[in-house]
């Protein structure tokens, strides 16, 4: 008898344990559907959740989110490989050559401190929204 008490106070913890870790999803998700539901934001900029969800499953029912999400897969993989070749290639040369380090040390030390994602306007302007972007 002793050991079905401790069994089920020990499933009872993992349960506990279970459900607090969840509870700031549930609670975030809760007020998300809340939020938007309220009429206090328009749809535009907040749709509620029900509504993402909804298209998110009829996406995947469809091969949309599939096909997107492979898209977008490749385009972050050929960008990185892009910028780590160029990166290393650069680093090299900075490191090899006085030149190279006098012309690029100024645009590396301005742009170090700044966020990157504040580049990604300047990227969008100059390459526009295409894969090669």
């Amino acid at each position: 008898m002793a050991r079905v008490s401790a069994a089920l106070q020990g499933a009872a913890r993992a349960f506990g344990a279970s459900v607090a870790g969840w509870s700031s999803v549930i609670v975030l998700a809760a007020a998300w559907e809340g939020i938007a539901r309220s009429g206090e934001v328009t749809a535009f900029m907040l749709p509620a959740l029900s509504v993402v969800l909804e298209r998110v499953w009829s996406d995947a029912l469809s091969g949309d989110l599939f096909h997107n999400l492979g898209f977008t897969f490749y385009r972050a993989i050929v960008g990185f490989a892009i910028a780590t070749a160029g990166g290393v290639a650069l680093g090299v040369l900075i490191a090899r050559n006085r030149g190279v380090r006098w012309f690029f040390d100024p645009l590396i030390s301005i742009g170090f401190p700044m966020p990157k994602i504040a580049f990604l306007p300047i990227v969008v302007l100059w390459l526009g929204f295409h894969v090669a972007s």
